[in-house]
């Protein structure tokens, strides 16, 4: 600070001090809570952290003020703070109110470990939170939750499972449908597949993910003319929002037809939705424009930071590599294997070798690709890249000895 009139200047901030001193002395704990609410509704959530930190400082015996104030810090990015704050809240008390804070609590400390892309721990707290019989308005979305993380961790006959006990709750639940469709294609149950993408549609007609899942398991079923069929159905869907615009030149995008494409995902990027940069990322690297596609991959990871996808690290990480830029691609695919999502794990793996041999460093890439090898014995193929990793470290150690 520039120090011009000095008297004055701490005269002032005297003033200051007591002005804020006077507000502040007059506010409550309840005052603090609520303004830190009305600031979380207004998604202000670092001044929401702020007021709601207040708020537990003032009164350290409300559990109500914990889980909120961990709820905001899991939209700040703070999990390691918000499972601290959780676990203040839980008391091994048994009466009603106690047991729904307990829950909430949980259901909080998963969330915190499922952003943090830890599955495994999200898995055990959300089934603790299900087995308190309190708060039952909580249990679809803790279910919901739960069935993602067990998809996550590749237990999919555990997610299926968990998708069906929210059907069973809600029958006409159709995410539930949809979700649980998706697994089963993964599986191979392709006409089961079918079957639940169409129960999804049948409750949400204008759901145009759920055309866009039927299309894919089609596909994978040789049904190349029933999967365009799907896309001209969902063509039929009334377009009245910009988000309707956006998901019409997705489907543009699995028509093919990418020049339409490119001008619509445009524009849908110009309306907001930066989910449109892994799209025209695809477009270019099926044009082989690898520069572009990395531009718009990393585009897709700046203006998307709460939509972390590994499937998006792993496409950077193989333009990068088209590109022959061999350090920015492992970079990537390190990234990519930090979110921890089994669905896409033996392909980052897989390429993260390639990364590393590619920069000549075949020490770490036949470490990497024996450890592999066990994870995915079934890979054939990386037994042959053993075998040339370990020729070109014998030849590196003899050229070493030269």
């Amino acid at each position: 600070m520039v120090r011009l009139r000095r008297g004055k200047v701490v005269l002032a901030s005297m003033v200051l001090m007591l002005a804020v001193t006077g507000c502040s002395g007059n506010k409550s704990a309840s005052d603090y809570y609520k303004e830190g609410m009305k600031q979380y509704k207004a998604q202000k959530y670092e001044e929401a952290s702020e007021s709601l930190k207040e708020a537990v400082t003032k009164n350290p015996n409300k559990a109500e003020y914990y889980i909120d104030y961990g709820m905001t810090l899991i939209q700040c990015g703070n999990y390691e703070e918000a499972l601290i704050q959780f676990n203040k809240a839980i008391l091994n008390k048994d009466n009603k109110i106690v047991r729904e804070n307990n829950k909430m609590a949980y259901r909080g400390i998963g969330i915190a470990y499922y952003d943090s892309a830890d599955y495994a721990s999200a898995i055990k707290e959300f089934k603790k939170a299900l087995k308190i019989s309190e708060r039952t308005d909580l249990d679809l979305d803790i279910l919901f939750y739960l069935g993602d993380a067990q998809t996550k961790t590749l237990d999919q006959e555990g997610a299926i499972a968990t998708y069906t006990k929210i059907i069973e709750k809600k029958p006409k639940q159709s995410d539930a449908y949809y979700k649980r469709a998706v697994l089963k294609g993964q599986m191979g149950e392709l006409e089961g597949s079918v079957a639940d993408f169409d129960k999804a549609i049948s409750f949400d007609k204008d759901n145009y993910e759920y055309y866009f899942g039927k299309y894919a398991i089609l596909l994978q079923q040789g049904d190349s003319t029933g999967a365009e069929e799907v896309l001209k159905n969902a063509l039929a869907i009334k377009t009245e929002s910009k988000e309707d615009y956006y998901n019409v030149a997705i489907l543009h995008f699995y028509q093919g037809n990418n020049d339409v494409a490119k001008g619509e995902l445009a524009t849908a990027i110009e309306n907001g939705f930066t989910g449109a940069y892994f799209y025209l990322g695809e477009i270019a690297m099926s044009e082989k424009e690898y520069e572009t596609a990395v531009s718009n991959y990393e585009q897709y990871i700046q203006n998307t930071p709460n939509l972390k996808s590994a499937v998006v690290y792993n496409q950077l990480g193989e333009a990068y590599l088209q590109s022959e830029n061999y350090e920015q691609a492992l970079k990537a695919f390190e990234e990519g294997i930090k979110l921890n999502d089994s669905a896409i794990m033996q392909p980052l793996k897989y390429n993260e070798i390639i990364a590393l041999e590619h920069q000549g460093d075949f020490e770490q890439a036949y470490k990497k690709a024996k450890k592999y090898l066990k994870e995915y014995p079934e890979d054939e193929g990386m037994t042959k890249e053993i075998e040339f990793l370990k020729t070109r470290q014998e030849n590196a150690l003899i050229d070493n000895t030269k």
